[in-house]
């Protein structure tokens, strides 16, 4: 009678678990046909999220095989001690049940109560040994992955860098580093862990009858549904809301806490403003976190009540078997054991692949950035010439910047010779720093061609093209190393001769600030880590003498003195001769007097050469050039005029 009892069971079981799931599957495709076009929610559906965590696995044996087949080894035993532990007390519960009816010594158990504690200790030393290991190999796989960021992003056109939307993909990609990636490896492991510990489980249910542990798994299916549901609505939602929403929270709090900002946020008292405008985002993020925690609390309290009755109904026949003769005391414990213990595992394992899906989708945003194509700036295979002898030339050059539709450059033409100095002047905004940028190849024209001496710039082989230019850009880098360091950079390949260094040094007026410091050119540069730190006129002689450390035929200097005082830029200018001598240098000054020294002037507006020659020629056509040089000329004669008058 019992047997057709749970016969029908299972069948409606069975059947009403097909029903959820046709009609669910009707409810996924109408999903992916109106959601085709948005690449995100299209994407989520497929098995990526998976193959990401076996891909992690992967690239975790390839760093260390042994360790690794280590871990697996520690894994399997972990997931097997479980369902042993339950053998052992199900023998113990009928050892003692038939001593208590039959009397008899207590010697007997002894060999079975050690084995008990011998499992439990060994769970414990295991599980110990597979956190040192988990937590080892882990770090060796986020070193490797991180190494993999910084040489993607190395070979990503500059153009990616000032992309909104690619700046977050690359948030998106360190956030897959961190915390994400620590979950999915731990997930990965215990998944495999619990799948072992559930088989045994299952395989103890169906001594008592084959179809208990199907049962009884099937019934977490609709929880898994649920989770996985949820977490694919989790990641749309912080894929398309949370991340512009978190990256502005850790700008303002970065606003608050960073010693670059803390002089002026204490002079202007914004600490009120920017913690209101932090708390608002804070709440703006809690608001929409808080609604896809809600979803899934209102989808699990269903299903958790499912397992529920289906475990009591699992106890339930297990008691009318006991009642029948059908199971003995031990077995009845042991099975009752294993089937709350199952419903306990199962839950586990649908946090566990619900985690591990989640996870596995944004380290899909990892694997995106890692796996993104890489444009050469230059993929040619001339060699850059060490000396140039025709000089440089941009033809019609055009450029954009990418997603925008305004034209930054229009129709450049020019032709530099062979160690002229040009300089570029213009209104902010006129595309001065945008020119050189190209011609270093940190862009590509959208239209036109730059030509050093005859050649497309992009058939130079693109390592001989970084390597005979230097530049000093008007933001330039602040390298928290020694100062050594910091100029040596310049040419990374005589970073250990001291004597370039120093020459460099010297050039730029750097050396003074060597000989301020304590410790001389091993001096390190920063007040975080127990250093000192620079003006910004000194950080800027740094950045020169940086530039100035590479024997490059192309020069580019932008601004190169707008940090540095009167008398450190007169100095700067009165050996420009010889710091140009045999280059062919770009200056760019907002300081049209400086434009003096320059053999060739250019002048833009919005994006076009309005003039071109020396200052005197442009001077005395009374263009724009002219219009800027007395702009500043009527300040200083301003200055002289009020002075005479005060003497008068």
């Amino acid at each position: 009678m019992n047997r057709l009892v749970l016969i029908a069971g299972c069948r409606t079981w069975f059947g009403g678990l097909f029903c959820f799931f046709t009609k669910k599957m009707k409810e996924a495709n109408k999903l992916a046909k109106t959601s085709y076009n948005n690449e995100a929610a299209f994407r989520v559906g497929d098995i990526r999220a998976y193959r990401n965590a076996w891909r992690l696995i992967a690239l975790l044996g390839k760093e260390h095989r042994g360790l690794s087949a280590a871990m697996a080894v520690v894994t399997i035993a972990l997931g097997l001690i479980p369902a042993a532990e339950l053998a052992v007390t199900g023998l113990l519960v009928n050892r003692m049940a038939r001593l208590l009816t039959e009397g008899g010594a207590l010697t007997p158990l002894y060999g079975w109560l050690l084995l008990f504690v011998g499992l439990a200790a060994c769970r414990s030393w295991l599980t110990l040994l597979n956190d040192g290991l988990h937590d080892y190999l882990r770090d060796r796989v986020a070193g490797s992955l991180q190494r993999q960021i910084a040489e993607k992003a190395y070979g990503l056109e500059l153009a990616f860098f000032e992309n909104e939307d690619s700046y977050d993909q690359l948030q998106r990609a360190n956030a897959g580093l961190g915390i994400r990636l620590v979950n999915l490896l731990m997930a990965s492991s215990l998944l495999f862990q619990q799948a072992i510990t559930v088989i045994g489980f299952t395989l103890a249910l169906s001594s008592a009858h084959w179809a208990l542990g199907l049962i009884v798994l099937t019934a977490a299916v609709p929880s898994l549904y649920v989770k996985i549901k949820t977490a694919r609505q989790g990641y749309i939602h912080d894929y398309n809301t949370l991340t512009p929403t978190r990256r502005r929270l850790a700008y303002f709090d970065r606003i608050l806490t960073d010693q670059a900002f803390a002089k002026e946020v204490r002079l202007f008292g914004l600490n009120g403003h920017l913690l209101g405008r932090w708390e608002f985002y804070q709440r703006l993020w809690m608001k929409e976190s808080s609604a896809a925690v809600r979803r899934e609390i209102k989808g699990s309290a269903v299903c958790d009540m499912v397992l529920n009755v289906v475990y009591a109904g699992a106890a339930l026949f297990l008691a009318y078997q006991i009642t029948e003769g059908a199971l003995s005391i031990g077995v009845y414990v042991m099975l009752l054991q294993a089937a709350s213990r199952l419903q306990d595992q199962i839950e586990a394992i649908m946090k566990g692949l619900r985690g591990v899906y989640q996870d596995g989708l944004f380290a899909q945003n990892l694997f995106d950035f890692i796996d993104r194509p890489v444009n050469p700036v230059a993929s040619g295979s001339e060699p850059f010439p060490a000396l140039l002898k025709q000089g440089i030339s941009f033809e019609d050059v055009w450029f954009r910047y990418p997603g925008q539709n305004d034209w930054v450059l229009q129709g450049v033409t020019f032709h530099a010779k062979a160690g002229q100095t040009v300089s570029l002047v213009g209104r902010n905004g006129a595309g001065k720093t945008t020119l050189v940028k190209l011609l270093l190849g940190l862009y590509k024209p959208v239209r036109g061609c730059i030509r050093v001496d005859g050649v497309p710039l992009e058939q130079f082989r693109e390592e001989e093209l970084r390597s005979r230019m230097t530049a000093v850009f008007q933001d330039y880098c602040q390298f928290r190393l020694t100062l050594r360091e910091s100029i040596g950079f310049g040419d990374v390949a005589r970073i250990g001769d001291e004597s370039r260094i120093r020459e460099a040094a010297e050039r730029s007026g750097a050396s003074r600030i060597a000989e301020r410091l304590e410790q001389g050119y091993e001096q390190l540069l920063s007040k975080s880590f127990g250093g000192c730190d620079l003006s910004g006129g000194q950080w800027q002689k740094v950045a020169l003498a940086r530039a100035l450390m590479r024997e490059a035929p192309v020069m580019v200097l932008d601004e190169p003195t707008a940090a540095l005082d009167p008398r450190a830029e007169v100095a700067v200018f009165e050996q420009f001769r010889q710091l140009a001598a045999g280059r062919t240098t770009f200056l760019i000054s907002h300081r049209i007097g400086t434009a003096r020294v320059s053999d060739v002037i250019l002048v833009l507006k919005d994006g076009r050469i309005m003039e071109q020659g020396s200052h005197d020629e442009l001077v005395k056509t009374g263009g724009e050039y002219g219009e800027l040089f007395n702009l500043q000329a009527q300040w200083y004669r301003y200055g002289e005029e009020k002075g005479a008058n005060r003497n008068e």
